[in-house]
């Protein structure tokens, strides 16, 4: 059961956009379609949502939607689990349920008589690099993968690093970045149940008024949670995003940023290249000039990463922009 509707012009003449609806079991998904002008079936990207942008509008999508279709790759961008017009609850799910959706929305464009089921490929940033290889590893005929500021440690080690990046760049001494770092590894004992409740409320308590306390990410002690397995942050903390590319035979590009707040840029290009020593087609790439979402210095989408991943995509038999509308040509002069 697939509906669509307000098909619609993007982007002048070559761009177009379709809403689209498809389902992941009994939850209902809304994203948007964009495709290149022309009628040969031919390539497109799932887009894997980022932690903070759940909702197909938010503006980091932009360059996706309009770059990748003026060189023939269509883009599905789609409303995470539980925002915007996309159903279920995100903060109940865990990444092999975000996985899940992401295999649903792949299923639905390799239905689709415009595109090749055969070259569909997922393009995940920061969490969506770690949603993408369980995709791929569950779903074989996904056809490649694009992971940007994907991080290669977990996500207990990356906040600790994001917290100490920041606490620094604000200019607080190493005595508050240590003690911010005690107390981040104090909470997380008590999630992996190695602490009481009590003991932590009571370290807490001492510090939360202090300036740096929030910027380090830390509970309110009165908020600290009694159960923890309510909680995201237990099922998530420790998980080890590596192991997972054991079982991923796609091409696959890796993107990282020069300077990323959020990501330790070069233990991740070391994790991840020794758990792909397996792939044939594998490149790890590091964008100078940017940060954790492909953006220079003037806060822009960076011109360097797009030239990166288009020319990966047109290196692997995407068509360019030419191809397309010399296509569209002869379609046109034949009607």
């Amino acid at each position: 059961m697939i509906s669509f509707v307000n098909k619609n012009l993007f982007m002048k003449s070559k761009v177009d956009s379709e809403e689209v609806i498809f389902f992941n079991q009994k939850l209902k998904f809304s994203g948007t379609l964009y495709l290149p002008q022309g009628n040969q079936p031919g390539t497109a990207v799932v887009v894997i949502h980022p932690a903070s942008a759940g909702e197909r509008t938010d503006p980091f999508y932009d360059h996706l939607k309009s770059e990748l279709p003026m060189h023939g790759v269509a883009v599905l961008v789609f409303d995470r689990r539980g925002s915007g017009a996309s159903e279920g609850d995100f903060e109940t799910a865990d990444f092999e349920d975000l996985a899940g959706d992401v295999i649903a929305a792949v299923e639905y464009l390799q239905s689709r008589s415009d595109l090749d089921p055969a070259r569909i490929g997922l393009h995940g940033t920061s969490q969506g690099g770690w949603i993408a290889p369980i995709a791929a590893a569950r779903k074989t005929d996904i056809a490649f993968l694009i992971a940007v500021s994907a991080c290669g440690v977990s996500p207990a080690d990356q906040m600790d690093y994001g917290v100490e990046f920041h606490l620094k760049q604000d200019g607080y001494d190493e005595y508050v970045v240590r003690k911010a770092m005690e107390l981040r590894r104090l909470v997380n004992a008590y999630f992996r149940g190695r602490v009481s409740r009590e003991e932590v409320v009571a370290q807490l308590s001492h510090h939360e008024h202090e300036s740096w306390y929030e910027k380090a990410y830390l509970y309110p002690s009165k908020e600290l949670p009694a159960d923890i397995t309510q909680s995201k942050w237990y099922y998530e903390m420790d998980y080890e995003p590596l192991s997972v590319w054991q079982r991923v035979q796609q091409p696959t590009l890796f993107l990282f940023a020069e300077v990323d707040e959020w990501v330790p840029v070069e233990q991740s290009m070391i994790n991840y290249e020794r758990a792909t020593t397996h792939l044939q087609d594998i490149t790890l790439k590091q964008i100078q000039g940017t940060d954790h979402l492909m953006r220079d210095e003037a806060g822009e989408i960076s011109q360097e990463y797009l030239s990166a991943l288009i020319d990966w995509l047109t290196s692997r038999g995407v068509p360019n922009i030419r191809d397309i509308m010399s296509f569209s040509r002869r379609d046109a002069g034949a009607v």
